[in-house]
């Protein structure tokens, strides 16, 4: 049986001493459930990655000033929304669209030439993801599908693979490490990478 993952709390606080696998756990433990509140707030996709990964990078710049929390999703959650907000007020495309309103659901509508920049940029970044993917080791190729594409849980991966959840945090870290290396990005954009690549596929 393996040991139970440490509390948000102590994660947050192993996170503001400028522990980054502790802000890697952040990620993990709560990116997924951010994105989908964030569509479901916006319903634009490449709004939400950018406010996600904005705020995860002032996350981390700021950490230092950050005070404990008992509540940590709340916070994530709270952040993002002011992210998305603030988002919103610097895009013409929402001057008169408040997140608090009441109305039905709207959706975007992007011109031609926007969205072929932004189908031109999800194929680079696809491309750029699925190369470096390939550098990896056979088993970290496989737990990197499992994890970012098939969306499975440590338990169930360590099944699949006859190993230990433990033996799977490490192997998924130490991907991610080779990942990050590979195409040179900063660990926030790497995993917003990995969490858009299942709408791309």
């Amino acid at each position: 049986m393996s040991p139970p993952l440490p509390p948000d709390s102590d994660v947050w606080a192993a996170f503001r001493l400028g522990d980054e696998r502790a802000y890697a756990a952040l990620y993990e433990q709560h990116a997924a459930a951010l994105y989908e509140y964030g569509v479901r707030l916006v319903q634009d996709e490449f709004l939400v990655r950018d406010a996600l990964h904005d705020l995860f990078v002032k996350l981390w710049t700021k950490r230092a000033r950050l005070g404990p929390l008992d509540n940590v999703r709340y916070y994530l959650l709270t952040g993002l929304r002011n992210a998305l907000l603030d988002a919103k007020r610097r895009d013409q495309r929402y001057q008169h669209v408040s997140l608090d309103d009441e109305a039905a659901p709207f959706t975007l509508s992007f011109s031609p030439e926007a969205e072929a920049w932004q189908q031109q940029d999800q194929r680079e970044q696809s491309a750029r993801l699925l190369a470096a993917v390939e550098q990896l080791s056979p088993r970290q190729k496989q737990v990197i599908y499992l994890r970012y594409y098939e969306e499975l849980e440590y338990a169930q991966i360590a099944e699949l693979l006859a190993i230990n959840v433990k033996g799977v945090y490490k192997l998924t870290a130490r991907a991610l490490d080779a990942l990050k290396e590979i195409m040179d990005v900063p660990r926030p954009l790497l995993l917003l990478l990995l969490l858009g690549w299942r709408l791309r596929g």
